[in-house]
């Protein structure tokens, strides 16, 4: 009996070490030193041998270098490639990633789509690049990362509006850029979705404006939170971030990547210079503060039903609902929003009042 209970303990142990030995193929393990001096965060992306980053699957503690303990989920954690410290924690951690394999059978990452061009960015953390590439940008891609700390994601750190291409927070990359036919033809129903990083502190409240490809303020479909970046903070909807219009709000601390989804503005539209006005509708230019009775060919007050800012001269002020708004028969433009807007109004069909004189009716002769 005894020889059995040990002939089944020894093949147990063999099947476990087999384990450990598939395992150690997939999963390596490496040795990280992160200090946060003075309470002031420090980063690493975790890379192989190839400095290709990997993504983190396993963290402990190896070696507790101060006096503050370090804690995961309170004073470092990690996130995709990266791992972070901060308020003190200072440690030699163990990380484990599984080692990404490589795909033989994809097309190269530096080909050239047809139509498109190869663009450099080089940022740095405290100094954004843009890049205006003369036509409007239908699609931006990452073809190869140039840094080997900081990961170039797209709505992260590097993005496009209208014809610019944007970098910043120490993204370094080469982009392959699309412009063209491809931005005309996008139907008018689809979703156009990128995403953001907000940050508040505890007394200064952050801030981000979403705009479509044309720089105006974007109609948000959705907004869902991706990413919590603040470790000791949660964020919650209503309670320390909120959307208002086209603005993501932030406050109390509450840091987070969020996915923003808004609806493309039709871009086939007939210039509005070359097509007469509706019947009820006027187009105003503004330059200064303005609150106008709305009234139609007969002087008429009537009842505006919507407001559409054209073209904002302004540098992205205008906010729908803030500083342009309107209420029954009134258009209300201030807070140092210009631009050039239209303004919809019901047709009113009745008849103009009895007591309306005209030339030369007998009634008031």
């Amino acid at each position: 009996m005894a020889f059995i209970r040990c002939s089944v303990l020894v093949i147990l142990m063999a099947i476990v070490t087999l384990a450990m030995k598939k395992g150690d193929k997939d999963v390596k393990c490496v040795q990280i030193t992160l200090k946060s001096i003075y309470g002031k965060p420090e980063s690493k992306v975790v890379v192989d041998k190839d400095n290709a980053p990997q993504k983190i699957k396993d963290i402990s503690v190896w070696d507790q270098i101060s006096a503050l303990k370090c804690v995961d989920g309170i004073n470092f954690f990690h996130y995709s490639h990266f791992l972070i410290v901060k308020g003190g924690c200072a440690a030699t951690f163990k990380v484990c990633y599984e080692k990404t394999p490589v795909v033989t059978t994809a097309a190269p990452l530096t080909t050239i789509q047809p139509g498109c061009t190869k663009v450099r960015l080089l940022s740095r953390v405290a100094r954004p690049v843009s890049k205006d590439v003369g036509g409007t940008v239908s699609s931006m891609r990452l073809l190869q990362n140039l840094h080997t700390k900081v990961l170039c994601e797209e709505g992260v750190n590097f993005r496009f509006e209208g014809s610019t291409v944007f970098a910043e927070l120490g993204c370094r990359g080469d982009f392959e850029v699309c412009t063209g036919a491809a931005a005309l033809t996008t139907p008018a129903s689809e979703l156009t979705c990128k995403k953001v990083i907000v940050r508040s502190t505890r007394k200064k409240p952050g801030q981000a404006r979403i705009t479509d490809s044309k720089g105006q303020p974007a109609d948000l479909e959705s907004v869902t939170l991706v990413r919590q970046i603040s470790s000791t903070i949660p964020c919650k909807e209503r309670v320390n971030y909120f959307v208002f219009g086209s603005f993501i709000i932030t406050k109390q601390g509450c840091q987070a990547c969020f996915r923003v989804c808004y609806k493309n503005m039709p871009t086939t539209a007939v210039p509005l210079t070359t097509t007469p006005l509706p019947d009820n509708c006027k187009q105003y230019k503004v330059l200064r503060p303005v609150r106008k009775l709305v009234r139609d060919s007969n002087n008429r007050p009537v009842k505006v039903t919507s407001v559409l800012l054209v073209k904002e001269i302004s540098k992205h002020v205008c906010r729908k609902g803030i500083n342009y708004f309107y209420r029954r028969s009134l258009f209300v433009a201030n807070g140092g929003c210009k631009g050039i807007f239209k303004v919809f109004f019901e047709a009113v069909t009745t008849p103009a009042p009895l007591t309306t004189q005209e030339p030369g009716d007998i009634c008031f002769n």
